[in-house]
């Protein structure tokens, strides 16, 4: 599949064109941040609930008292001090310390100015990457589905996340795989994802930088934190389902819109969600070890080991939002197509594509189970495996 750069610059002002449109819409919410339905709240927008919550643990409102900003009182008393005394809808949140850095600047702006600033970010890194994708430009469609204007609307990470990966990918220096990797531990199960790859490609020194930078930032906000805040995150982490979690913070968790392993197991097959996640996540440490040893062992290449560690990431990490479904424009999107046989790239993108317009987390495949994406992705570990075999250098890796 010859790489055709005309259409790009199409591809991107439809983007832009959509991403404008999405933002204005959701800046309209009033008050901000927050979705009414016949005068009741129906949900909140995630960016404007991870700002109110950054905004509280720097306030100090949160760590007093005894207790850590990872508690559910302290969620509560974050969506309190945003939206005043007994607010609904509290979100609890899962974003390791790194987010309180990531988020302080827009923390000290107007909640609609830090909006636009924060989406004019992701649409900006987003234009950078799609711009320097060297695969097939049909792979850039993934970035006008309906997931990606979905997950503009709702202030998500995923634009700004799935650049960085895009970015790990292709940057030669240490001191920058450093400096990524760190803002991803704000998420820190993509970290880990990120983390294994680079490890398995021999890139270790980038990775221990990381977590010592990681951990410098976590004690400096300590103070802001709580001292048992560690007790209390790894609690949230181990928790952080439809089982354990009360009714009053559960509405934020709906394994219903995922397509991974434990929305299939808890979802489709009824298993409890607390064990459909353990499972899950069992599944994705296996599936980790076998990469980094697959690629130690020179079995595999850079482009094979980082797109089986994003697929075994959306697949099988049992803490999977559908707008982090956009990292899959990876795998396509960073081959070298001139040496890739065309049927296997055009395949890729097909599965990609069709995958993404019909999550069931929004789209023409809305609220649909089994979900369409999770057989799509799972399908994609075929092809890139297929892919692999097809050239034995592994074909048009992304040197790391």
């Amino acid at each position: 599949m010859r790489i055709l750069r005309r259409p790009t610059p199409l591809v991107v002002a439809v983007f832009v064109g959509l991403s404008i449109g999405a933002v204005i819409a959701a800046a309209r919410t009033e008050p901000f941040g927050v979705y009414v339905v016949d005068g009741r709240p129906t949900g909140t927008i995630d960016f404007a609930a991870i700002r109110a919550f950054t905004r509280a643990i720097w306030s100090g409102a949160l760590a007093r008292d005894g207790t850590s900003a990872y508690t559910l009182a302290a969620y509560q008393r974050a969506t309190d001090l945003w939206l005043g005394s007994g607010a609904v809808l509290p979100q609890p949140s899962v974003y390791s310390p790194t987010m309180l850095w990531v988020m302080a600047p827009f923390s000290a702006l107007p909640a609609r100015i830090a909006f636009f600033l924060w989406s004019a970010a992701g649409v900006a890194v987003t234009i950078w990457m799609m711009v320097r994708a060297p695969g097939p430009w049909p792979a850039l469609l993934a970035l006008v589905t309906p997931v990606t204007l979905y997950a503009v609307a709702v202030g998500q990470t995923a634009l700004l996340t799935t650049a960085a990966l895009f970015a790990l990918m292709t940057t030669r220096r240490d001191a920058a795989r450093a400096a990524i990797l760190w803002l991803l531990t704000a998420k820190p199960t993509l970290a880990v994802a990120a983390g294994a790859a680079l490890i398995a490609l021999g890139r270790s020194r980038a990775v221990v930088a990381a977590l010592v930078v990681t951990v410098v930032g976590a004690l400096g906000v300590t103070p802001w934190l709580g001292h048992g805040w560690i007790a209390d995150y790894v609690r949230m982490l181990t928790s952080y389902d439809r089982s354990l979690m009360p009714d009053t913070f559960s509405w934020a968790i709906v394994p219903t819109v995922m397509s991974n392993l434990r929305a299939a197991l808890s979802c489709d097959l009824g298993l409890d969600d607390h064990i459909a996640s353990a499972v899950s996540g069992g599944a994705w440490l296996v599936a980790l070890v076998a990469i980094v040893a697959a690629a130690r062992l020179r079995w595999t290449a850079a482009w094979t080991t980082w797109s089986l560690s994003i697929l075994a990431f959306l697949l099988l990490c049992p803490h999977v939002t559908a707008t982090e479904e956009l990292a899959l424009f990876l795998v396509p999107a960073t081959l070298a197509a001139g040496r890739t046989r065309p049927a296997l790239a055009g395949t890729m993108i097909a599965l990609v594509l069709a995958g993404l317009v019909l999550s069931p987390a929004i789209g023409p495949a809305r609220g649909l189970r089994p979900s369409y994406l999770f057989f799509a992705k799972a399908l994609l570990v075929v092809v890139v495996l297929a892919t692999a075999a097809a050239d034995d250098q592994g074909a048009g890796s992304v040197r790391a």
